[in-house]
């Protein structure tokens, strides 16, 4: 549980850090102006400013505020968990982190690639004259009465043509429009947004710029489909947003796609393998869903077809997109197939990008033919090859296929290797690894003085943890140095089984250094056993040494 508590308390602290204090609210005389001539627009008060561009995305539910490298990093990280306790054959521990090493990427709302938030922002000047009417009017929008809001935010830019809130309602009138989806309720919405940048051209919205180009895209296309492409002002929105993605078109297709699968699989092969022919930027998501598709898919004999391997071969080689040709690659290494172990084998030593590189590499140790073995050993002791992928094969490394072999090579590889990093990875790796012979082979380097403290130090910490508790006891007795002998006492401290009680007891009452024997009944304490406590007690009323 200390490693799912620290996933959990990392995204929980990151997400805190995210939430923004309450927006100021202006001051009067930024309200309205201050004579009674009208100002022009250009002169009008704006609002505050709003964050940056696709970089914050709002949560009706809670109210939470996040920032989209935070998601990303956060998710990053919880793949790299759950890769590591797979790999060290803790998958359990992590059950619900595990799909997201196969995850794609989050889309984060929002701008490129993203989607429409679905609900305005919460009211933020309590003394703009048009506060009630925006709050209505937003409270209409939740509740999924769209001609209603339509109806409330035209009326208050109308009203209140200077009010703060007053560029936003325009924006959310054309959104619940494009929402009821009418034809003239479209062109409407089309016309409503032109009209803002006409007539708020310099205001930032409190959703982002990137919010409208992305709604006039989708209203324009829709109007395109229904013989409406000809009419000017769709045709200048589709011009001025070619660089926009119709992601929530995507998605329909992406769910399309989907019950299909369920219904007519080989049409859906079809489709899914056109799918990923396309190139552009906005298919990205739609084109990793389809690999999905593909990959998932096994015919009468359990297999991936022959078209399907060489579809992922393809986008793993030549897609666009990082993360579309690591999905590939992940895939490719589910797949027995001489074929996709070759491709893989080729994008490990070739490809120009580390990242697919590095799921290549992962993939072919999660392959069960003895071959991928071979070449990712053959990879490690690369020397011309960098040294971060020569550790991400070592570390790709798992019980599941571990043989005898490979531990003595493993072991005959630590001595030829120079790079602390290296060494450190090689020590990790005989630690999942595991195995009877590498007691001894611990125990040696532990006690090696011709090694680092910090060497001797990661070789206890890695052997100790799946040493049962006799060897970990035996190893406490062979080294006579007080870092080596401390670090084992706090892991018997750790250890759940009995016998750690034991050694504890042991060290604590006939000990000769008494720091350790400190931090033995530490050990002893947290142990929280009734056993334990009678031991402390009777250290607490030993007889006195006889003069």
């Amino acid at each position: 549980m200390r490693y799912l508590n620290a996933v959990l308390i990392f995204a929980a602290t990151t997400l805190a850090a995210q939430q923004p204090p309450t927006p100021p609210i202006p001051p009067a005389a930024a309200r309205r102006p201050a004579s009674p001539a009208r100002p022009t627009p250009a002169e009008a008060p704006q609002p505050a400013a709003a964050p940056e561009p696709s970089a914050i995305y709002e949560f009706r539910q809670g109210q939470v505020r996040i920032d989209r490298a935070e998601i990303e990093r956060i998710t990053e990280r919880a793949r790299e968990f759950a890769r590591e306790f797979s790999q060290q054959g803790s998958s359990g521990l992590l059950a619900p982190l595990a799909p997201l090493a196969f995850m794609p990427q989050l889309s984060i709302a929002g701008g490129f690639g993203g989607t429409l938030p679905e609900y305005p922002p919460r009211a933020w000047a309590q003394s703009d004259p048009a506060d009630s009417l925006y709050r209505a009017a937003n409270d209409v929008m939740t509740k999924g009465d769209y001609r209603k809001a339509a109806t409330l935010f035209k009326e208050l830019p109308a009203k209140f043509p200077y009010s703060v809130y007053a560029a936003d309602a325009m924006y959310w009138s054309a959104h619940a429009l494009y929402r009821v989806g009418g034809t003239p309720d479209l062109q409407e919405a089309l016309q409503i947004l032109d009209h803002l940048k006409t007539k708020y051209p310099t205001t930032r919205l409190r959703n982002s710029q990137s919010d409208v180009a992305s709604l006039q895209t989708r209203v324009a296309g829709v109007l395109s489909t229904r013989g409406q492409g000809g009419s000017e002002i769709v045709k200048r929105a589709l011009a001025q947003n070619t660089g926009v993605c119709d992601s929530e078109d995507a998605q329909v297709r992406s769910a399309a796609l989907n019950a299909l699968m369920q219904t007519d699989p080989d049409a859906a092969m079809q489709y899914a393998l056109k799918i990923l022919g396309r190139k552009d930027d906005c298919s990205r998501d739609l084109r990793r869903n389809a690999l999905f598709l593909i990959g998932e898919r096994r015919g009468s004999n359990g297999t991936i077809s022959p078209a399907a391997i060489a579809a992922l071969i393809n986008v793993a080689k030549s897609d666009p997109s990082p993360d579309v040709r690591q999905t590939a690659v992940s895939f490719l290494g589910r797949t027995q197939s001489d074929d996709a172990l070759a491709a893989l084998e080729d994008l490990m030593k070739s490809s120009d990008d580390q990242s697919v590189q590095r799921e290549a590499i992962r993939a072919l140790a999660r392959n069960p033919n003895p071959r991928a073995r071979a070449e990712i050993k053959a990879l490690v002791e690369r020397y011309a090859a960098s040294e971060q992928l020569r550790i991400t094969a070592l570390d790709a490394l798992n019980q599941d296929r571990a043989t005898q072999e490979d531990i003595a090579w493993l072991q005959g590889l630590y001595g030829k290797v120079d790079s602390p990093r290296m060494r450190s990875r090689i020590i990790n790796a005989m630690a999942r690894l595991g195995g009877s012979q590498n007691e001894k082979w611990f125990s040696t380097l532990a006690n090696n003085e011709n090694e680092s403290i910090e060497v001797r130090l990661e070789a206890v910490r890695r052997a100790g943890q799946p040493m049962d508790i006799a060897a970990l006891g035996r190893l406490y007795d062979q080294t006579g140095q007080r870092q080596l002998r401390m670090e084992i006492v706090r892991q018997l401290g750790n250890r759940k089984e009995a016998e750690s009680i034991d050694k504890l007891a042991d060290i604590a009452k006939n000990g000769t250094d008494p720091e350790v024997r400190k931090r033995a009944i530490d050990g002893l304490l947290n142990k929280k056993d009734e056993r334990a406590t009678k031991i402390l007690l009777s250290l607490v009323d030993r007889p006195e040494k006889e003069d």
